[in-house]
């Protein structure tokens, strides 16, 4: 329950924050090829960077508001499923996977979402 609280407060300001904040996407012309529908694409932030996919994945949207979907793979652990109900308010579908819990699932739901055209998110540092 005060993780779900704390989900949603953290989701809130990350909204506002990313909403009045002015953002410059540099190389959106070397991204726009492959943000495409159908277009697969893997993507990788560190951590500490990843409330930033959610502004990345906000301007994505804008530019290309048919595009595909954006799946990231978080940990089964409870520190993944806080960081997954953040993401979702952003229209981010989760995967859970990590190296110890579900992994080989979580990366065969990848392939295949790959394989359908959709774009993954993944931390290589995790």
């Amino acid at each position: 329950m005060v993780q779900a609280i704390l989900a949603r407060a953290l989701g809130l300001y990350l909204s506002v924050a990313l909403r009045t904040t002015r953002w410059t996407l540099d190389g959106a012309e070397f991204l726009a090829p492959y943000a495409a529908p159908g277009e697969p694409v893997i993507a990788a932030f560190w951590h500490e960077r990843l409330p930033l996919m959610s502004a990345l994945w906000l301007l994505a949207r804008r530019s290309n508001p048919g595009g595909t979907r954006m799946h990231v793979l978080v940990s089964k652990h409870r520190d993944g499923q806080f960081i997954g109900n953040v993401l979702r308010r952003f229209g981010v579908d989760v995967v859970l996977g990590s190296s110890s819990k579900g992994g080989a699932a979580g990366v065969r739901i990848l392939l295949r979402l790959l394989g359908a055209g959709d774009q993954i998110v993944i931390t290589p540092d995790g």
